[in-house]
């Protein structure tokens, strides 16, 4: 936690600021431990302080921070506190202070704000070990109920069926919630990338997407899968033959300092080939205490790929009205490659279901 405020104070002493205002919950609990849907943290030169309600005042007391109990109205609280301590330019997540919150702490004195979004997201973008290790037992949960997936799925349930039967399981296994809404998009609406189950019933010969993830001790994992209900027309396998090959080959350009618009490359030259402007969306993006965070693997992205940073890699080709693939897996970038996390079968003949 030391070194996490030390890299933040680095940043307000560039910033000038005297003090750093922090909203958002993950970044919150990232800093202090705490689960909160409603608090704050306080960062100074000096020290750090949470500020909460009665509701998570006991909570907040067990950390190593000092603890403010927050009585009345925010804004007000927050200003006189900052008074007393002579802050005169406060650095804020805008995107976790809403501009009538912001505007009422400038409304009796010369406050300076500094908008400072993206502060404790770049450095929550290096996993360390434990982090890593809390991922890859999210990613082994994603596992399980993939593999509870293929053995649940018949025809003639509806896509709503098989998404409320994987809640269920991913909770009974150990998950604490799925970390998104589980999608399971069965033959042309798995060509819809972000699609919401609905009441469709799965047929043989259908494509079938499902995009899961578990939440495990805050962190969150997330895997996609395309099942084949046999027979599937040709235009299917070679379909999904494409999409692993693409992502086999943005797989093979993984390690740290790689371009990532590099690693997207690698899969889309590939789909673009065979199948032009049906790949919409980036290659895959970073994952942590959300679902999506930083890095955004795509081709505009042309930052290079930090040592212990968690991605997705998910290409996907999507052909509107008649159905669609992507495969998705989690990685850690290593100096050498990079280390799997998610291990769900994913060669045809292993998403392949027999009648």
């Amino acid at each position: 936690m030391s070194e996490r405020l030390s890299s933040l104070r680095k940043l307000m002493h560039a910033a000038k600021a005297q003090a750093f205002l922090i909203r958002k919950p993950e970044n919150i609990f990232y800093l202090s431990g705490l689960d909160a849907s409603e608090a704050s943290l306080l960062l100074t030169a000096a020290s750090a302080y949470l500020i909460v309600d009665s509701r998570y005042y006991l909570m907040a007391k067990k950390s190593r921070f000092k603890t403010l109990l927050l009585e009345g109205n925010f804004e007000e609280f927050l200003q006189k506190f900052l008074a007393k301590k002579k802050v005169n330019i406060l650095a804020f997540e805008s995107n976790f202070l809403t501009y009538k919150k912001a505007k009422n702490l400038t409304k009796k004195n010369t406050l300076k704000l500094i908008e400072a979004d993206d502060w404790v997201e770049s450095i929550r973008q290096t996993k360390t070990t434990q982090e890593i290790a809390t991922l890859a037992k999210a990613a082994k949960l994603a596992d399980k109920a993939m593999a509870f997936v293929k053995h649940s799925i018949s025809v003639g349930m509806t896509e709503l069926q098989l998404a409320k039967r994987i809640e269920c399981f991913i909770r009974q296994s150990g998950g604490r919630s799925e970390a998104f809404q589980t999608i399971v998009a069965s033959g042309p609406n798995s060509a819809l990338p972000h699609y919401k189950s609905g009441r469709r019933r799965i047929s043989q010969g259908d494509v079938l997407l499902v995009d899961l993830g578990v939440k495990y001790g805050n962190y969150v994992s997330d895997i996609t899968r395309t099942f084949l209900l046999e027979p599937v027309a040709p235009w299917i396998n070679e379909l999904y033959l494409t999409c692993l090959e693409a992502q086999k080959k943005a797989l093979a350009k993984i390690q740290t300092g790689v371009k990532l618009s590099d690693v997207d490359s690698a899969a889309r030259a590939l789909i673009e080939d065979k199948y032009p402007s049906r790949f919409g969306h980036n290659l895959g993006h970073g994952l942590g205490l959300e679902v999506h965070e930083s890095p955004a693997i795509g081709p505009k992205n042309d930052n290079l790929l930090a040592l212990d940073t968690v991605i997705t890699v998910e290409p996907g080709i999507y052909l509107e009205g008649k159905g669609g693939v992507r495969i998705e897996d989690m990685v850690v970038a290593t100096n050498s490659g990079f280390k799997l996390l998610t291990k769900s079968p994913k060669e045809v003949e292993e998403v392949s279901i027999e009648p």
